[in-house]
């Protein structure tokens, strides 16, 4: 008989540290699959949902993860669609798409964002990068894959500087939000035509890993994501460590 249980790392509340412990496998209904994860990616949000930032509606103790890669084992009656992307991709996807793309990023990365075809690189981190940014405008769009509230004021003045513009961002609505579907058939091209080809040919360049260990590292992955050290990189959790 299969278990109809696993290991997960639970988060038992805001500010408290995870706990690894047996969780139930749940079944999938409408719309949902069932998937055996083999590795996951640790994720700023993660840690932010821990310490509060984030004004998610959860349950606790609950269990999070926003990015992973595993297999397909059980399937529920519908499956709609697909979900996420981030800045290395995102760029890559624009310039192909004809865009002249401006990275921001940690100086430390700029050859890693202009090998995914930035035409330009501001660093994030330079007292001028305001100013930079303006002289590059104006721009038909800004996308934060990964931002802070001061983040947010630079993208704010640089849009103001050339009459407004639009700011796309990664995170989820705010409770209470809703906004109809659109682009249906472009998003079902991107992610079940292009991308699927793009990985298999290695054309989509990904970013560099780093093995952080199983489930029990990763309260310590986020720790390092907190505190700033971690960039240019994904950390990865895979399943045959120990305790994952």
């Amino acid at each position: 008989m299969a278990s109809t249980q696993n290991t997960a790392a639970w988060l038992p509340g805001v500010g408290k540290p995870l706990e690894v412990r047996p969780a139930d496998i749940p079944a999938p209904g409408v719309g949902e699959l069932l998937i055996e994860v083999k590795a996951v990616a640790v994720q700023p949000a993660e840690y932010k949902i821990q310490e509060g930032l984030l004004p998610f509606p959860l349950k606790y103790p609950t269990v999070i993860g926003l990015s992973f890669s595993g297999i397909v084992v059980k399937v529920g009656s519908m499956i709609w669609g697909a979900s996420s992307s981030f800045g290395a991709y995102a760029t890559q996807l624009a310039a192909e798409a004809g865009y002249t793309i401006v990275g921001v990023a940690s100086a430390r990365n700029a050859e890693l964002v202009q090998s995914f075809g930035a035409a330009h690189f501001v660093d994030r981190e330079s007292p001028g990068t305001l100013q930079e940014l303006i002289a590059l405008g104006p721009f038909k769009a800004v996308l934060a894959a990964a931002d802070t509230a001061q983040d947010q004021e630079v993208v704010a003045a640089m849009l103001a500087a050339h009459g407004g513009g639009s700011f796309l961002s990664t995170m989820g609505l705010r409770p209470g939000v809703t906004l109809p579907p659109g682009n249906g058939e472009f998003t079902k091209w991107l992610w079940w035509q292009y991308l699927e080809n793009a990985l298999q040919s290695e054309k989509l360049k990904l970013l560099p890993v780093q093995v952080v260990g199983g489930l029990s590292q990763v309260q310590a992955a986020w720790n390092l994501l907190k505190q700033g050290k971690v960039s240019g990189q994904r950390l990865i959790g895979i399943k045959h460590i120990v305790g994952l």
